[in-house]
C-alpha cells in the first residue's frame, strides 16, 4: 500500500451463485483494530461471478496416453485463459497436479473449453479426478462435477504360481500405479482375498510379498488366483 492506493487479495468465499452475479455494493476499508480506528466507505460496481467446469471430456483416459487432447468445458472462463499464472489442476484424494501447458476455445458455437493433455502433469496415478482452472491472480473455477477416470491396469507378473503358506515375491508391471517415492502411500494388492504386502512401488510397476494365509479357508484355496490392485 502507499498514501494514495491499496492492494489486497479477495479471499474465496463459500457460497454458491445460483445463475445470477452477485454485485458488491460498498468497499470498506478500516486501518488499525482498536475504536478509534480509521474507517472509510466508498460506493463502488464490482461484480463477483463464478467460474465453472461443467464437464469433462473424455471421461477416461489411460495414463500411458499421453498424446489424447482432453477438453475442460467451463463457463466464464475467458478471464482465466489471459491470466499468466493460469493452469489446469487435476484434484483427487491422494492430491492435486497441475499444469499450465493448455490452450483455450472461446467456444463459438459451442460452450468455452480448455483443451490440454495427460503429457503436462507429473506423477500421473490411477484415479477419479476432479478438474480445475487456477489462478493466483485471477480467481479459481468450481471444481467438474463430473470426474476425469485414469484407471490402473496390471499387464504382466513375473511368477504363475506359489505355495499356500505365502511368502512369493511377484513384480507387477502395468500403468497407473501409485509411486510410493512420489506420494508416499502404498498400492493395495490382492491375490484372491489375501494381501500382497507392498516392498516397493514406481508408476509401472509394483514389487510385493504375498502374505501367509488369514484363516484355514485361505489355506486350503488351490488353482487360479486374480489379482488386484487398488
Amino acid at each position: 500500500s502507499t498514501a494514495n492506493s491499496l492492494q489486497c487479495e479477495l479471499q474465496a468465499a463459500y457460497f454458491d451463485i445460483q445463475g445470477e452475479d452477485l454485485s458488491v455494493a460498498k468497499l470498506f476499508v478500516k486501518i488499525g483494530n482498536d475504536e478509534n480506528a480509521l474507517e472509510a466507505t466508498k460506493a463502488i460496481a464490482f461484480t463477483l461471478f463464478s467460474y465453472t467446469v461443467d464437464s469433462v471430456q473424455p471421461a477416461t483416459v489411460q495414463p500411458t496416453d499421453t498424446s489424447t487432447t482432453i477438453s475442460a468445458f467451463c463457463t466464464n472462463c475467458g478471464h482465466l485463459a489471459t491470466a499468466t499464472d493460469a493452469k489446469v489442476v487435476l484434484k483427487s484424494e491422494m492430491g492435486d497436479v497441475s499444469t499450465s501447458t493448455f490452450a483455450y476455445d472461446g467456444g463459438a458455437g459451442g460452450l468455452p473449453k480448455f483443451t490440454f493433455s495427460l503429457a503436462g502433469f507429473a506423477n500421473i496415478v490411477a484415479g477419479d479426478f476432479n478438474v480445475s482452472v487456477e489462478s493466483a491472480s485471477s480467481g479459481n473455477a468450481r471444481m467438474s462435477p463430473s470426474a476425469l477416470v485414469i484407471p490402473v491396469a496390471a499387464t504382466a507378473v513375473n511368477a504363475t504360481q506359489g505355495t499356500r503358506g505365502g511368502g512369493q515375491i511377484l513384480k507387477i508391471t502395468g500403468t497407473g500405479f501409485t509411486n510410493f517415492d512420489a506420494f508416499g502411500k502404498a498400492n493395495k494388492v490382492l491375490v484372491g482375498t489375501r494381501s500382497c504386502d507392498q516392498i516397493s512401488a514406481t508408476a509401472t510397476e509394483i514389487v510385493c510379498k504375498v502374505a501367509a494365509p488369514a484363516s484355514a479357508e485361505e489355506d486350503q484355496v488351490t488353482g487360479g488366483q486374480d489379482i488386484r490392485i487398488k
